[in-house]
C-alpha cells in the first residue's frame, strides 16, 4: 500500500517507518502543509494524519482538515491522535465520535487510539482503517473523570 503520515512529532514519526515502512511504500511528512501538498500532488491508499499540530495560535486540529482533504478525493484516512482529551476541546470532541466515522474515515483520537509502549500503533490504525481490526477504547487504568 502507498501510505502518507502527517505527524508533527520525530519519535511518532520514527515509529511509522519502523511500523509500516517495511511492508509498505510508507512517506512520512511532519507538518499541515507538507500533507496538504502531499494530498494533492500524489495517488495515496491510505492516510494516516496526527489530529492536532503546530501553528502560530498553538496546537490546532488540522488534522480534520486533511483528513476531508483526503476523503475529498476518495482516499481512506484514519486521525491518529494520542492527545490527552482534557488538553484541546477538540480532542476530547473528537473521543465522542468513537472510532468510526464512515467506512473510510476513522477517528481514534484519545482513548481510541491504538498505543504502542513507545507512542501510537501506526500499524493496528491502518488495520482499523482496512476493516482488519475494530476501534476499541483503551483506557489507561484509573480514570480522569469527565468533563
Amino acid at each position: 500500500m502507498k501510505i502518507l503520515v502527517v505527524d508533527d512529532v520525530k519519535n511518532e514519526q520514527e515509529g511509522a517507518v519502523d511500523q509500516l515502512g517495511s511492508r509498505h511504500e510508507l512517506t512520512v511528512v511532519d507538518n499541515y502543509h507538507a500533507g496538504m501538498n502531499a494530498i494533492h500532488s500524489q495517488e495515496w491508499d491510505a492516510v494516516l494524519t496526527d489530529m492536532m499540530m503546530p501553528s502560530r495560535e498553538g496546537l490546532q486540529p488540522y488534522g480534520f482538515v486533511l483528513a476531508a482533504m483526503a476523503q475529498a478525493r476518495g482516499i481512506p484516512v484514519a486521525i491518529v491522535s494520542a492527545g490527552n482529551h482534557h488538553d484541546h476541546p477538540m480532542l476530547f470532541a473528537a473521543e465522542d465520535i468513537g472510532g468510526k466515522v464512515s467506512e473510510k474515515f476513522f477517528v481514534l483520537a484519545a482513548e481510541y487510539c491504538p498505543r504502542t509502549e513507545g507512542g501510537k500503533n501506526w500499524a493496528e490504525a491502518l488495520k482499523v482503517l482496512s476493516g482488519q481490526a475494530e476501534a476499541v477504547p483503551h483506557r489507561a487504568t484509573g480514570s480522569c473523570g469527565t468533563m
